[in-house]
């Protein structure tokens, strides 16, 4: 990741090197765990649940799907925006 100098002499990242961080920001991860406790929610799976079996089975399984890759994708963006992980600093420690 290259960074190129900008009118004031400061480096900036690129547009894309930016977008690449989006999913490691914690408010956007926040974001994503309430909106997929909605998917999974009793009431969604409820209304998903009376157009039949199969349909429920293919509802749960496309919003697991796309939380599994959701997750993978956010551990990319944190490993690459080096972001150290909370789990590895103790209390008192920097």
């Amino acid at each position: 990741m290259s960074d190129t100098p900008n009118a004031t002499g400061t480096t900036t990242m690129s547009d894309q090197e930016h977008e690449g961080h989006l999913l490691a920001q914690p408010s956007l991860q926040s974001m994503a765990a309430c909106i997929a406790g909605l998917l999974i929610g009793w009431p969604v799976i409820q209304i998903v649940g009376d157009k039949g079996q199969w349909t429920l089975f293919l509802y749960v399984f496309t919003v697991w799907a796309a939380l599994v890759l959701l997750l993978v994708f956010i551990g990319h963006a944190i490993a690459q925006s080096g972001r150290p992980d909370d789990s590895t600093t103790g209390p008192g420690q920097n």
